[in-house]
């Protein structure tokens, strides 16, 4: 998707999430989106992504949807690095990294018997979805995910990782298939 069809797509998602709480702003729709694609099939995606609301969106935003996941899927099947929509200047949870990440978290989390379906790839699919998980912010008062957020050095590694982690999930679940 060209950075002018990005753009008309991300303000339509980010106003409409102003007014319906279904909907996911632009960047946490992304990490959701590559999320699905990253990770076990997910065929209800859509339906997931909306809440059940995707008839209220116009066909173009249905439509330029699909490019983006199938611009992900594309990149990350051709095993290149996939470009995230936004530059990472800070590796905090407050910020567009952190707000991706909650929408990649919500994906997985909402799809977890998918996800954790061999019981012996449990610990592989944690530590390939960790930075994602500290950076969403989810299970705040664990210890051991308060450690890493306080450690800068340790976030920074993190948050440079992502993309080419994404590779490696998309990988690990789809390597097989191709």
């Amino acid at each position: 998707m060209n950075q002018a069809n990005w753009e008309r797509l991300a303000q339509y998602l980010d106003e409409r999430a102003e007014k319906d709480d279904w909907c996911l702003p632009a960047i946490p729709s992304h990490g959701f989106l590559c999320a699905s694609v990253a990770g076990p099939d997910q065929p209800l995606w859509l339906t997931q992504l909306t809440e059940g609301h995707a008839a209220q969106l116009p066909p173009w935003v249905v439509e330029s949807l699909h490019v983006v996941r199938q611009d992900i899927q594309n990149t990350l099947a051709s095993d290149e690095v996939l470009v995230l929509p936004f530059e990472v200047d800070e590796a905090e949870v407050d910020s567009e990294l952190g707000d991706w990440c909650i929408g990649f978290m919500d994906c997985l989390l909402s799809n977890d018997e998918l996800w954790y379906a061999k019981p012996e790839d449990e610990a592989t699919i944690m530590q390939l979805t960790l930075p994602m998980a500290v950076f969403s912010g989810i299970e705040e008062d664990d210890p051991d995910m308060q450690k890493l957020r306080r450690d800068g050095n340790q976030m920074d590694s993190m948050a440079e990782a992502i993309p080419e982690l994404l590779t490696d999930l998309y990988l690990h679940y789809h390597a097989l298939a191709e």
